[in-house]
């Protein structure tokens, strides 16, 4: 019984494929490029995954091809289109045609009509621009969106600003009523270094949760590119943070410029932070530094509640750089800010860090982990 179907009309004609013109009644998953099944066809009804890629334009589905299908596809799971053009609409814009502009009016309107099964439980799209499908994908509090583009953070701005909201802050539209989502409480951004058209560059994935479960599937995941110079702030400009608890953050060496205080500023609420140990010296080195409520910079006497960051638990977690490890400078200031938190009543719940480093800090202040708050101490491997 055949349950899994990849067809690719590449240099064929499909007419002549016996698969394209009997499709198996049985198929479970069902991945298309180029050339779909007709719209109406049955062959989509009983699916549990569905992938288009690379349609040619003329074979794109409206808006109302998709809403129908919807309608007829009581397992669907998983859904994917990938692509330059992946859908269409009634009267298509620059934007719809050529992922140049925006898109009109009329077609966010359309785009309402679109109500995805209620067993789907992820939702993809790939296209190496924004394109008409990132805006097609309605909140929804029980699918998992991936919005996967190569467009440069930066530059991808305005969709964000106006895709984002309506996932994270704003509310779901129903015929009645907008109800609230709920915040996103946890985030984890991981930021690698790529070569984009002969150009170094880097790739940054941004995931969102709204339950602060992060070992479960993220309620939307982006996939974008960024400049070496940017600063990873641009991140969390994009939508509101003001609720984030858990940040994880997982940046290569030299990929994107991390304004520790700004980004404090931007995450009040941020009480578990996991970070590589790569990147822990130029966290000690801001918060080191930081000013006081007073803006007087002799942060060492100083620590208050109002001092960024205030944590609760904090995990650092080892490098991917072959041999890494941490300076005496920088481990001797992670061992000084530990003891000024403890005695100004704000010491750590929870510290995680990987052999070697918690070696060098036995090294430096053999009482270290008297300044937790937490009696056993986790090595994070």
């Amino acid at each position: 019984m055949l349950t899994h179907l990849s067809l690719e009309y590449c240099h064929s004609n499909p007419s002549e494929d016996p698969a394209f013109n009997a499709p198996p009644t049985t198929l479970e998953s069902l991945s298309l490029l180029v050339m779909p099944y007709p719209w109406t066809s049955r062959v989509y009804d009983n699916l549990l995954e569905l992938r288009l890629t690379d349609l040619d334009w003329k074979h794109v589905p409206s808006i109302q091809d998709l809403a129908n299908m919807f309608t007829r596809t009581s397992r669907l799971a998983l859904f994917e289109l990938s692509g330059f053009w992946t859908l269409r609409t009634s009267q298509p814009s620059d934007f719809t045609r050529n992922c140049d502009g925006d898109p009109s009016e009329h077609e966010l309107a359309e785009l309402l009509s679109l109500s995805p099964p209620k067993t789907l439980r992820k939702w993809i799209v790939d296209s190496n621009q924004f394109c008409i499908a990132h805006y097609a994908l309605p909140p929804s509090l029980t699918i998992s969106y991936e919005m996967r583009s190569e467009n440069l953070l930066k530059r991808a701005g305005r969709h964000l600003n106006t895709i984002l909201p309506n996932h994270l802050g704003f509310g779901i539209k129903s015929a009645d009523a907008i109800r609230p989502v709920p915040p996103a409480v946890a985030m984890r951004v991981t930021v690698t270094r790529i070569t984009l058209c002969y150009t170094e560059s880097c790739a940054v994935a941004v995931s969102f949760w709204r339950n602060g479960d992060c070992d479960a599937a993220p309620d939307l995941l982006l996939q974008l590119a960024m400049r070496r110079e940017d600063s990873i702030c641009d991140v969390f400009h994009m939508i509101d943070c003001s609720a984030i608890t858990h940040l994880h953050l997982d940046i290569a060496s030299g990929s994107c410029n991390v304004p520790w205080l700004h980004l404090f500023r931007i995450l009040p609420a941020i009480r578990t932070m996991r970070i590589s140990e790569n990147v822990l010296a130029s966290l000690i080195e801001a918060v080191h530094d930081a000013p006081n409520a007073d803006d007087d910079p002799t942060f060492a006497s100083h620590i208050t509640s109002k001092t960024p960051p205030n944590l609760d638990i904090l995990h650092i977690g080892p490098s991917e750089e072959y041999g890494f490890q941490s300076t005496k400078d920088t481990i001797g200031k992670l061992g000084q800010w530990l003891k000024q938190r403890e005695g100004c009543g704000l010491s750590l719940a929870d510290l995680r860090v990987p052999k070697g480093l918690r070696a060098g800090l036995d090294e430096v202040d053999p009482i270290w982990k008297s300044y937790l708050t937490k009696s056993v101490l986790s090595e994070c491997q």
